[in-house]
């Protein structure tokens, strides 16, 4: 496949594809960069599924536009486009961004195995540390993370880096896109059996899953983890519905993990933080000082 970006021809090849996602290939271009390409209709891993095809016919659509106005004022932290690419007929199909090597997921930092490597408390807190700035440098620039969740963040030594910058929300271009571990529950339809996003993403959707995102990198389990067993029987909902009804690690009724860290291991101040926020739905920015004090 042939792809221009930044006046030059790049030819790509399949073996030099260095990660596969739901929505695009990345593929290693030298210099220190990296194309992100997105999965057109057509794309193999969309057959038979026309929702996702209209789903990526939706998202190329909208890329148009929404990548040749792409904010330029965001933090270092974030990896956002470089040039754009697109084929021989002019339609974007993709950007360049630079190539962040040795870098883990912050997904990994949830894991008590992966910790146990070396990995301490103290780092996780720099990673997090670092991680609010660049959220809030986000924020100032008047752009919202939307679907922020574990798997869009890199981090290196403590430093955290936002990646799938395409998705970001800003201007009138909305990020119809969530992850149900992350997606704030005030966000989505009250009624629904299952967490569905009814109203746009905010800024304080993303500090609620950056909050998410500290609780289960301190005590390997998420706010929403367990066993639900209500006393009575009737009471019992499907997993996915906790979140709705607020029924967190904080219910009498909820088995905590074994595995897990408990709660009550956190200091008070971040401790009631937490409860207040999936208990009584309090959002705003994540209070900084509770990052210091730990």
């Amino acid at each position: 496949m042939d792809i221009y970006a930044g006046g030059k021809k790049i030819r790509l090849d399949p073996s030099s594809a260095i990660g596969k996602g739901g929505e695009a290939d990345v593929y290693d271009i030298g210099g220190g960069m990296v194309a992100k390409i997105f999965k057109p209709p057509t794309h193999p891993d969309f057959t038979g599924l026309s929702q996702e095809q209209r789903n990526a016919a939706e998202r190329i659509a909208q890329h148009q536009k929404k990548l040749r106005v792409f904010p330029t004022n965001l933090p270092t932290r974030v990896i956002a486009p470089v040039d754009l690419v697109a084929e021989r007929g002019g339609e974007i199909v993709g950007y360049t961004m630079p190539f962040l090597r040795n870098a883990e997921l912050l997904r990994r930092y949830s894991e008590r195995g992966f910790r146990a490597s070396g990995v301490s408390n103290d780092a996780v807190i720099g990673v997090f540390r670092d991680l609010w700035g660049t959220v809030d440098g986000v924020h100032h620039a008047g752009v919202t993370i939307g679907d922020f969740n574990d798997l869009n963040v890199l981090v290196r030594g403590t430093d955290a880096h936002l990646i799938d910058a395409d998705s970001m929300q800003f201007g009138k271009f909305a990020c119809p896109m969530f992850t149900a571990r992350f997606v704030d529950p005030t966000r989505c339809d009250a009624k629904a059996t299952s967490l569905l996003l009814s109203a746009p993403h905010t800024t304080n959707s993303d500090w609620y899953a950056f909050a998410i995102m500290l609780f289960q990198s301190l005590l390997f389990v998420d706010p929403y983890g367990g066993v639900y067993v209500p006393k009575d029987p009737k009471a019992r909902l499907p997993h996915d519905q906790r979140p709705l009804k607020r029924i967190s690690v904080f219910h009498p009724d909820v088995r905590y993990p074994k595995p897990a860290v408990h709660y009550r291991m956190l200091p008070d101040d971040l401790l009631q933080y937490f409860h207040r926020m999936l208990e009584q739905d309090e959002r705003g920015v994540f209070p900084h000082p509770l990052l210091e004090q730990l």
